[in-house]
């Protein structure tokens, strides 16, 4: 398992990304337009305002997103590794750096436990290839 560091410098490189992100939320037409025509738009993960390499090399790239559930919060997690993707332990511990509920967080544990607990409600995750694996996920706000 790879290890990770919240550390104040890490803590405090998620506080500037969390901030930016709120205040330069992602508008439902540009979700569009990047569903319909991926190539027409610029992956929020290329721009560093919303991405913070947390120690020992987890990618994370954050956002605030009008999404059809409404305003929500959107985390994508990747190692520098094609076919690894973080351990639910590391993805629920940056998930509450991010500022994601307690219980979403614990749904996340709760699926490698293989503990039958049902999801939070208007809240999802999915696995992303592409030239990495990310673990995305996604938690409505209001």
């Amino acid at each position: 398992m790879r290890a990770l560091i919240l550390d104040d410098m890490s803590r405090a490189a998620i506080n500037r990304v969390v901030i930016f992100a709120h205040e330069n939320p992602i508008t439902r037409a540009r979700l569009t337009r990047a569903v319909e025509n991926p190539s027409s738009e610029k992956a929020v993960g290329d721009d560093e305002r919303y991405r913070v390499i947390v120690p020992m090399e987890y990618r994370c790239v954050y956002s605030v997103e009008d999404q059809p559930m409404g305003l929500s919060r959107h985390l994508s997690v990747s190692v520098p590794h094609k076919d690894h993707t973080p351990s639910p332990e590391a993805l629920a511990l940056l998930m509450r750096a991010f500022g994601f509920s307690v219980a979403f967080c614990d749904f996340i544990l709760s699926v490698k436990s293989k503990r039958n607990v049902t999801a939070p409600e208007s809240c999802f995750f999915y696995l992303e290839k592409v030239d990495f694996t990310a673990l995305n996920v996604v938690e409505k706000i209001r």
